[in-house]
C-alpha cells in the first residue's frame, strides 16, 4: 500500500532520500510522520509512521502531555543508540494548508 501511496503524496521517500518542501534528507537517518488524504481511497486518511510524539521523559512525568504534537506532518532525525530505544530530534514540523498542500509550495 506504501509503494502504490507515497508516490502520490507532496513528498519523496525511497532507500536513499526523503524530500519534503524543497528539502532533502538522508533516509538512513531521517523518517517522517504524516497524515495525509490517501491518495488510494480519499474517504480515508493515510498515516505514516504513526506513534507517540513525546519521549520517555516526558511520559514519566505526566500524562497529561501524551497529545500529539507534529502537526500534519513532520520529519524526524533518528538518533539510536544501539543499547537504548529511539530517540529522534524534530527537524521540521507543520501543517498542510487547506487543499492538503505544503504551505510553503
Amino acid at each position: 500500500v506504501m509503494a502504490r501511496a507515497v508516490p502520490q503524496l507532496p513528498l519523496r521517500w525511497d532507500a536513499r532520500e526523503l524530500s519534503l518542501g524543497g528539502k532533502t534528507y538522508d533516509s538512513a537517518r531521517h523518517t517522517i510522520a504524516v497524515v495525509h488524504p490517501n491518495p488510494l481511497n480519499p474517504r480515508r486518511y493515510i498515516v505514516l509512521n504513526s506513534g507517540h510524539s513525546f519521549h520517555r521523559n516526558e511520559m514519566a512525568a505526566t500524562n497529561a502531555s501524551l497529545f500529539p504534537r507534529f502537526g500534519d506532518y513532520a520529519v524526524l532525525q533518528l538518533r539510536q543508540p544501539v543499547d537504548r530505544q529511539v530517540e529522534s530530534e524534530i527537524l521540521v514540523a507543520d501543517y498542510f494548508d487547506e487543499e492538503w498542500k505544503l504551505p510553503h509550495a
